[in-house]
Formats: C-alpha cells, sequence, structure tokens
C-alpha cells in the first residue's frame, strides 16, 4: 500500500464496468496507485510504472481496452 498523491486524480478504467470500476493514478515516476472506486478512502495497491505497462499490454493483447 502507498502514501496517496494529493497532485494525482485518479482515473477510471475504460474496461471498468459501470459499478464494478477499477480506478488508477500516477502516483509518482515508478509508481502507479490502483483502488476500488466503491471504496475510494481505503487502501490501495501501488505497483511499479513497469509492471502497470506489462499489465495494460497483457490486457491489450488479449483484446480488452487500455487503460490509460
Amino acid at each position: 500500500m502507498g502514501e496517496r498523491s494529493a497532485q494525482a486524480e485518479w482515473r477510471k478504467s475504460t474496461y471498468s464496468a459501470e459499478i464494478n470500476c477499477v480506478e488508477f493514478r500516477r502516483e509518482s515516476s515508478s509508481a502507479v496507485g490502483l483502488r476500488d472506486s466503491k471504496d475510494t478512502t481505503g487502501p490501495h495497491l501501488r505497483v511499479s510504472v513497469a509492471a502497470w505497462i506489462v499489465f495494460r499490454s497483457a490486457m491489450t493483447s488479449a483484446g480488452r481496452p487500455s487503460a490509460g
């Protein structure tokens, strides 16, 4: 879990359903935060930018739209 950045805004994944949304934001030059949009005050997961790029690439290759 990471510290929350006051500068970056959370964005919804373009693949998320209307009520089951994953949100993401750039937290630093080396980290991306992920959270459940239904629990915006709860914990979030922090992954490296490299891991986020690999994940996005895998989703796009699987026929899913890119998530930012």
